[in-house]
């Protein structure tokens, strides 16, 4: 028996002691792991429900633009609401990696289309949240 495993009175051995505390750093390991999971998949769904909203505010923007005479860029813009539509869906169904992953390659792959539609779904962000903050103040 070696010196560091030699019993210590009636307690533990120091080996049982190192498994003990390796099992339990697994054990918290895992919890964090799992926390961290959940705390994503919240924000994830968060997130694929103001992308939804968006994909609305992008589509009414859309029909105003319409009505104003601007044809194309109403095409452009209801675009813009059915790939933001889509990036909900996918949100929602697709782990946070996986869909890291497409925007990124999506990115890559459409420079332009992805600049455009960022661009787009950031002025639908502004008006989304103009019209929240409106709402709230005249409650």
């Amino acid at each position: 028996m070696a010196v560091s495993d030699a019993p210590t009175g009636d307690g533990p051995t120091l080996k049982e002691a190192r498994e003990d505390l390796s099992r339990e750093g697994r054990r918290i390991a895992v919890e964090i792991k799992d926390d961290a999971r959940r705390f994503a998949d919240e924000k994830k769904e968060v997130a694929a429900g103001v992308l939804r909203d968006m994909g609305e505010a992008v589509a009414t923007a859309s029909e105003e633009i319409r009505r104003k005479g601007h044809e194309r860029a109403a095409a452009y813009a209801d675009y813009a609401a059915r790939e933001v539509g889509w990036l909900a869906q996918e949100l929602h169904r697709q782990e946070l990696g996986e869909l890291i992953r497409g925007v990124e390659d999506f990115a890559r792959r459409r420079p332009g289309l992805f600049a455009g539609a960022s661009l787009l779904a950031g002025f639908a962000a502004v008006r989304f949240l103009k019209s929240r903050d409106d709402e709230a103040r005249r409650r």
